[in-house]
């Protein structure tokens, strides 16, 4: 475990690290000055300033499929327990365990805590402690493509320790990659909010895959991989069909409720006739939109299934392939 979270790419991602919050001179203590989240080090903020030198890939469609919940549903609770139990370490030694997540917005809390016995006498006690900032819960439980600790720990074999540590937990799922920084959010420090791509949070992509409930880290459901699919079939984009792809995008894909368009703020304009085709080619409805404004929004009552949808304006026609639930 120590050379995972010590590998070059644990440094380089973890938006809260171990190492940034070490007492000066020391591999495992505390600064008990140093209770919120920060990243490892000379690693977390370069790693962060090369991704936006990089920027997204230029003249080509930038698409996403994330794992995490689009509707806030976090990964437990806050601050929960995650374990509380004994362990027999060796002959007449035993240690108690209790850990727990990161806290809620602005809670200070015990998160980590450790102490040894040799026949019931205390021989040694570890203790950590934790904050969260006054905008956001803890991101351990934040809605994420997750991660299990029992996973992390397969590689014990039959270690006995492990496996009653395994035994113990009492919530094995963490946020692994949450779904505001799946999307490359930027103007979001809450790592709960619903993402509104189409809104407020501006992201690079133009279209995305958000599922409802949070998913395993890089699992692809029969609902995923629908949507990939559709995206690498699509036809390809003439170069009228291109610069429409500037002036509209979905807000959510799979769509809820009602499709929504997100407009270009830069752009004038005059009539607008979307219409839903189903894959077969057979045209549902059409709708003609006069002189929109920020948003298109059209209500459905399509069945779950893939479907096409078809913009004309004064410039040209744009296609798009997008999901119902």
């Amino acid at each position: 475990m120590d050379e995972v979270l010590n590998s070059p790419a644990a440094k380089e991602m973890l938006l809260d690290h171990v190492l940034g919050h070490l007492l000066a001179g020391s591999t495992f203590e505390q600064d008990p000055a140093k209770l919120l989240p920060e990243g490892a080090p000379n690693f977390r903020s370069a790693f962060q300033a090369e991704l936006d030198a990089l920027g997204f890939a230029s003249n080509v469609r930038n698409v996403t499929m994330v794992n995490g919940s689009g509707n806030s549903t976090g990964t437990g609770t806050a601050g929960m327990q995650v374990i509380d139990t004994t362990l027999d370490i060796a002959l007449f030694t035993t240690a108690d365990v209790n850990l727990h997540f990161m806290p809620a917005a602005n809670e200070n809390i015990n998160v980590s805590f450790f102490e040894t016995f040799l026949l019931g006498s205390s021989v040694d006690l570890f203790s950590a402690d934790a904050s969260s900032s006054a905008v956001s819960d803890g991101v351990d439980s934040s809605p994420g493509g997750t991660g299990n600790i029992s996973s992390a720990l397969s590689g014990a074999g039959n270690n006995q320790v492990i496996m009653d540590f395994i035994a113990a937990l009492e919530q094995d799922d963490y946020s692994f990659i949450p779904t505001i920084s799946a999307l490359a959010i930027e103007n979001e420090n809450d790592w709960y909010v619903a993402p509104d791509i189409g809104g407020i949070h501006n992201s690079g992509f133009v279209n995305t895959f958000i599922p409802d409930v949070n998913e395993s880290h890089t699992e692809v459901t029969a609902a995923s991989a629908a949507f990939a699919l559709a995206e690498i079939r699509q036809q390809p984009l003439g170069v009228s069909e291109t610069d429409l792809a500037n002036k509209y995008l979905l807000v959510r894909n799979p769509v809820g409720q009602q499709i929504q368009l997100k407009l270009d703020a830069s752009v004038a304009y005059g009539s607008v006739e979307v219409s839903v085709t189903a894959i077969t080619g057979q045209q549902l409805f059409s709708k003609k939109v006069l002189n929109p404004s920020q948003e298109i929004s059209i209500d459905h009552t399509l069945t779950s299934g893939i479907y096409l949808l078809n913009i004309r304006d004064a410039d040209g026609e744009y296609h798009l392939k997008f999901m119902v639930r």
